[in-house]
């Protein structure tokens, strides 16, 4: 077996996508307001991209102008983002008359795929 080596995987080209992270430090039930509390997507697209010394500041009270915000750093990275997908066919047996039913037969197809 240690001579043998197994099938190469297909080559593929990666897609050009650039995608950003944010690690928030709560719940984010609202995505509106997890937005406004980094100070919009509009603040945050431009920190991200243009000023990458700066870091990104988190006001969790955005609406008052003395809160103190909490700074965070714009990190960089070569990362894959992989999409796997998983899909699940159950097919039910016909049932007979007598006796329990029988189990339900799975039949699952899983996809992976680069996405950014």
């Amino acid at each position: 077996m240690a001579g043998q080596r197994g099938k190469m995987a297909e080559r593929r080209a990666l897609p050009e996508r650039t995608m950003l992270a944010v690690e928030y430090p709560g719940y984010v039930v609202d995505t509106a307001k997890a937005l406004r509390s980094l100070g919009g997507s509009k603040k945050l697209a431009r920190d991200t991209t243009e000023d990458v010394g700066m870091p990104v500041e988190l006001r969790f009270r955005y609406e008052d102008p003395a809160s103190h915000p909490i700074n965070g750093e714009i990190t960089p990275t070569e990362n894959l983002l992989l999409k796997v997908t998983r899909r699940v066919r159950r097919r039910r047996p016909p049932q007979t008359g007598d006796g329990p039913a029988p189990a339900e037969e799975e039949e699952a197809q899983v996809r992976a795929e680069v996405v950014a």
